[in-house]
């Protein structure tokens, strides 16, 4: 057992079939009171098979004070995997169950969840010497694109020097049998405004603006190790780990497959998807607010030339001098000129002191500014406004012969995330390298 396994397990491992000395990717899947687990495992099933043996490993939980539809459900899921799964025979992609009916209470929920499907994935490349295999997180509600698998071999084998991937997703937003009119523009919304932010803060210069979507990222068994493993948080467990990921400088995105969240309503998490959209069916109109773009045009200046300031460290001060006031008291209160002169003081180069300080300046930070500025300058604005002015100023940097250069200015929440996605699947704005 290596050292990770000895210290920071939930359990021993679960499966003792031994794998397949091929097995590159083990995909692991969250499953709480799902209904549609199966439909998952087929998307799965219908993918072409990669170059490397793949391993899915389905963890159903429950809490040991979860109500009893929800283990009447997860009994019936059991039953269910385990009859798809005798008529679902490939010895390059193997399926397995591992059943917790019981989690305490205190930690149960998605982050522990996927923790113990991790760890055993950590503990079966472990048995086959396999550090460098991919483990992959997707939910029991989605589907994804049939080359999943492999544009996921791919990516890693052409570029081996990264540790991570967060994976283009887009949600289900054309109305249809099983969405409504009503639900589509609710999710159309939501998606909008995880863009949106996420572009901002590009558009603010943040190196570390990617998507922190649970059901759409996958990292290599050495680096989940490195960084501690998943935490057992009950909500925004992907969001926490995630931005440690993206500390080691070495996670990119992977746009080349897509993964298909659900767009339904669930009161699993205090936030999400699922959450957002309930709250907005439940209300009289249909509307998501998001942060003013004033929250990145203020911190800008800051973010956008730090290799400046780190060779000329006597203009920081002077450089705060001219942010509003409303960043300036962010800033005192988070002792920014402190960490960042220890940051400077402690290291010897900039490469160093870059990873040092965005350890503590990250996405966690950002969140909090971003906060900061909602509730002390800058209220909260319809995220369709917002968009529309973040396409403003993306326009001038796109490619003059590209098309959405050319393209009317998207106006509604459907059109804009649709130009949205364009600008990720084709890499039109990437986070910017320090």
């Amino acid at each position: 057992m290596n050292r990770y396994l000895q210290r920071h397990t939930f359990c021993p491992a679960q499966i003792t079939e031994a794998p397949s000395p091929q097995t590159g990717i083990i995909v692991v899947i969250p499953c709480y009171n799902e209904p549609n687990l199966l439909a998952t495992l087929a998307s799965l099933w219908a993918c072409t098979r990669p170059n490397v043996d793949v391993e899915v490993l389905v963890v159903l939980n429950a809490s040991s004070r979860a109500p009893e539809n929800a283990h009447l459900q997860n009994k019936q899921t059991a039953q269910s995997f385990e009859t798809w799964t005798a008529a679902h025979q490939d010895p390059h992609l193997r399926f397995y169950l591992l059943d917790f009916p019981d989690l305490p209470k205190k930690h149960a929920g998605v982050g522990l969840t996927r923790k113990i499907g991790m760890d055993e994935a950590v503990a079966r490349f472990a048995s086959i010497d396999r550090p460098d295999g991919v483990i992959a997180n997707i939910d029991a509600d989605c589907d994804c694109h049939t080359n999943y698998l492999t544009e996921l071999a791919q990516h890693f084998d052409t570029h081996p020097e990264d540790k991570g991937c967060v994976i283009h997703y887009e949600h289900p937003i054309e109305a249809d049998d099983t969405l409504s009119e009503v639900e589509a523009r609710a999710i159309q919304l939501y998606e909008l405004h995880l863009r949106v932010y996420v572009h901002a803060l590009r558009y603010a210069g943040f190196p570390h603006a990617y998507q922190t979507v649970g059901s759409s990222f996958a990292v290599r068994s050495q680096c989940y190790q490195e960084v501690g493993g998943m935490n057992k948080r009950q909500a925004g467990e992907d969001f926490y780990f995630l931005q440690k990921v993206f500390q080691t400088d070495a996670c990119h995105e992977l746009h080349t497959t897509c993964v298909i969240p659900s767009a339904r309503i669930s009161d699993r998490v205090p936030f999400g998807t699922g959450r957002a959209i309930g709250d907005m069916l439940s209300a009289d109109a249909v509307q998501f607010d998001t942060y003013a773009l004033e929250t990145f045009e203020d911190i800008a200046p800051l973010l956008k030339d730090i290799r400046t300031l780190y060779t000329e460290p006597s203009t920081l001060k002077t450089r705060i001098a001219s942010c509003s006031s409303t960043l300036q008291d962010f800033l005192r209160q988070q002792d920014f000129v402190g960490k960042w002169e220890k940051s400077l003081q402690e290291t010897s180069s900039y490469e160093v002191f870059c990873r040092r300080f965005l350890g503590w300046w990250n996405a966690f930070t950002m969140m909090k500014w971003a906060h900061y500025a909602r509730d002390h300058a800058y209220p909260n604005q319809p995220v369709e406004e917002i968009a529309s002015k973040l396409i403003q100023k993306l326009l001038p940097t796109l490619p003059p012969s590209h098309p959405l250069s050319h393209s009317e200015l998207p106006a509604d929440a459907k059109t804009q995330l649709k130009w949205m996605r364009t600008l990720d699947r084709e890499r039109l704005h990437p986070a910017p390298r320090l």
